[in-house]
């Protein structure tokens, strides 16, 4: 069974005991924890294909499937500009008490009956997952409406992904998403580490690149409705390096959130509230303590702003100019537990706030992937 490692529903077994090469390209096996055989698979977002200094990334395998363009389905997606029938903006009827009272459903989608599995499912059935998972509405309505979608979904996830948008779904756009069947990345994670599990069993991983003296840890999604982080991950990781760090990233330590849709942990716990409470909680807050990074960055939606807290306010400030995204702000109320607090507090770290937009476009995806890997180098402009 073939362990693929870039936005898939990843099985418990291969979460365990993948491999990775080292930067001499020798395999090395990565550390983890046990996990249970039985589990349930788990979205495992590890951009396992992100260059590290130095890498070019592999060649692409000639499209087995002719990009058509078909205007009428891409009208209105740009660089700039996601249509809403593509991902709804949050608003009062998207608003449920139960999973999403406060940030709503982006994009309205429905979660889809179970776990996708990307190892021995079809390419088809794996990508609408994946959209689905990255906030993309292509589950509801007719099935001519979601074969739309999903065309519509593919096109902005192209875009992301530096790719001609065709909305088909070609060799270049699964290799992007590592679901490509011949995928063979030249570059893949120095080390990929399960950290914990989730209440419902589902791994927590996380994955390192490069091994430079400044430790950075970024954590792409803590509430499971916001999937924005998703997307500026999926992007970071074509993007060289920086020299001189190490990078450890937590795709999501909210797997069962993901799956189901809900901002909550699967005990209806607020992930980013009374932290380090709660079982995935800990696992980051152990992990954050026995690699001590200096800075932290975490991924949130939809206010818009960015925010510091910690040690220093600089690499904050540092994000939104870079972005210019909303305004700088000292990042809430310890008193409240949130994540970010016992970390630096244990560690005299800085941590980063990133609430992205409601809608988040390429062009978003772009400029967030840069400042990331910009304030990871620890260099101020």
């Amino acid at each position: 069974m073939r362990c693929l490692v870039a936005l898939v529903l990843l099985p418990a077994s291969c979460a365990s005991s993948a491999t990775a090469p080292t930067s001499s390209g020798a395999p090395a096996t990565t550390a983890s924890s046990v996990a249970s055989t039985d589990a349930p698979t788990t979205v495992a977002t590890a951009f396992s294909t992100m260059p590290t200094s130095g890498d070019t990334p592999s060649p692409t395998t000639t499209s087995t499937v002719a990009p058509v363009v078909d205007r009428h389905v891409l009208a209105g997606i740009s660089m700039t500009s996601v249509p809403p029938d593509v991902i709804v903006p949050t608003n009062e009827a998207s608003l449920d008490k139960a999973t999403n009272p406060i940030n709503g459903r982006r994009g309205g989608r429905r979660p889809l009956p179970g776990d996708v599995d990307c190892v021995s499912g079809t390419t088809e059935t794996c990508l609408t997952g994946m959209l689905d998972m990255l906030g993309f509405d292509v589950t509801s309505g007719s099935r001519d409406d979601r074969e739309r979608s999903v065309q519509r979904a593919t096109a902005v996830v192209q875009l992301d992904a530096g790719l001609p948008m065709t909305g088909v779904p070609d060799d270049d756009l699964l290799q992007s998403l590592g679901i490509a069947s011949d995928t063979t990345p030249a570059a893949r994670a120095d080390e990929a580490r399960q950290i914990g599990t989730s209440a419902k069993g589902r791994p927590i991983m996380a994955m390192r690149y490069g091994d430079g003296p400044r430790t950075v840890l970024v954590v792409g999604q803590t509430h499971g409705d916001e999937e924005g982080g998703l997307r500026v991950l999926l992007r970071a990781r074509s993007l060289s390096l920086p020299d001189g760090i190490t990078l450890w990233v937590i795709p999501t330590m909210n797997p069962d959130g993901l799956v189901a849709d809900t901002r909550f942990l699967a005990n209806g716990a607020d992930p980013n509230r009374l932290a380090p409470s709660q079982l995935e909680q800990r696992a980051v807050y152990d992990f954050a303590l026995a690699i001590r990074p200096s800075l932290t960055v975490w991924y949130h939606q939809n206010y818009g702003w960015v925010g510091g807290s910690g040690a220093s306010t600089t690499p904050a400030r540092q994000y939104q100019a870079l972005t210019g995204l909303g305004t700088l702000k000292r990042s809430g109320d310890c008193v409240a537990g949130f994540m970010w607090c016992p970390i630096d507090d244990a560690l005299g770290s800085s941590s980063i706030l990133v609430e992205l937009p409601d809608v988040l476009t390429p062009a978003d995806v772009q400029i967030h992937s840069l400042a990331l890997l910009a304030v990871a180098s620890g260099n101020s402009p």
